[in-house]
């Protein structure tokens, strides 16, 4: 149902949860369940870090059905994060967050183990890279000035084409680049207008350029 729903709304959960295995959820949690989480990866591997992650989507997944963008639950996860520490009734039973987290994670996804993880991550690791780059693309974008006069498809093709100019180069810059040199610039305008060839070299082209 929460795989629907992100994939109905766009959500990349996979840039939401990447700062979790970045920092084995050291920058995340409060560090004293953070060592938790070390102390058993250090013990189990790696399948840890996916049944902790697995856990906290399932426990906090009324509010992310309720989410619409990937800010809406990054703010969800940041809020469990700092409440670990709060007791809640669970079963009659008053219990830590934490404790409720540690909980679901070993006992409902011990199906996750080492072949789980391999398979999964060479059928994903397209999509994971696809992500990255779409909310590098949505981050960008949105940190543009005014452009009203712009369709947001406008601005999605000029951002892709401006981008694939420079990719074009072995040398080009990581995405994030905000300048280009006169010849990529040359290339770009050719192919968002029809005023530019960019296969002729006139003085008067140059010059407008």
């Amino acid at each position: 149902v929460i795989g629907d729903h992100f994939t109905k709304h766009d959500i990349q959960l996979s840039i939401v949860s990447l700062p979790w295995f970045l920092s084995f959820f050291l920058n995340t949690m409060p560090l004293v369940f953070a060592f938790r989480v070390m102390d058993a990866f250090f013990f189990n591997g790696p399948k840890t870090l996916f049944q902790v992650a697995l856990a906290i989507i399932k426990v906090n997944s009324g509010k992310l059905l309720e989410c619409t963008d990937d800010g809406e639950c990054i703010a969800v996860f940041k809020e469990y994060f700092t409440s670990l520490d709060e007791v809640q009734p669970i079963h009659e039973k008053m219990k830590r967050r934490f404790d409720i987290l540690w909980e679901v994670a070993f006992n409902e996804f011990t199906v996750v183990d080492d072949k789980v993880i391999q398979r999964n991550r060479n059928l994903f690791k397209n999509e994971v890279f696809q992500g990255i780059d779409l909310f590098v693309k949505r981050a960008e974008i949105r940190n543009l000035p005014n452009t009203n006069h712009l369709s947001s498809d406008q601005i999605s093709n000029i951002y892709d084409r401006y981008y694939n100019t420079l990719l074009q180069d072995k040398s080009a810059p990581n995405r994030g680049e905000v300048s280009m040199d006169f010849d990529h610039f040359k290339l770009f305008m050719a192919e968002i207008t029809v005023w530019v060839n960019a296969n002729r070299d006139t003085k008067d082209q140059a010059n407008f350029l």
